[in-house]
């Protein structure tokens, strides 16, 4: 939405501004982060319910007339099947990121908690404990 109805020089203006902004969000972020989790950590996740909301619905009335249409329609003179705009997806990227969060997710789950964060592989008793009863 930055970089769709602006001419260059003001798309670098645009650009500067938004990675300004990122960068103190990044850092601020943690911080406030951390003092609220010291008066309650469940704070973290129910906060950006909200935030969400209200940025969903402040788009959605402030730039509706902004936002481009798509490039594939199903109806209308340029008719596109619905085959040519599923041929656009990158469906091996999208099975390296799945399997790649989960694997994170594992990692996270069970480092510290079932097996110490330093150990280089997994004992054989997580294979059978954990897969082979499946």
């Amino acid at each position: 939405m930055l970089a769709d109805k602006v001419t260059l020089a003001e798309q670098s203006k645009n650009t500067t501004i938004f990675s300004l902004v990122s960068g103190f969000g990044f850092s601020l972020g943690p911080v406030i982060g951390g003092y609220m989790t010291q008066a309650n950590w469940r704070l973290c996740f129910v906060l950006s319910i909200p935030i969400s909301l209200i940025a969903s619905i402040l788009i959605f009335f402030l730039l509706r007339d902004e936002l481009v249409k798509g490039e594939y329609p199903f109806n209308g003179p340029n008719r596109k099947s619905l085959l040519a705009a599923f041929s656009t997806f990158d469906y091996g990227g999208m099975i390296l990121f799945i399997f790649g969060t989960g694997l994170i997710m594992l990692g996270v789950s069970y480092g510290g908690v079932k097996y110490p964060w330093n150990s280089v592989s997994l004992p054989a008793s997580f294979w059978r404990s954990n897969l082979l009863n499946y």
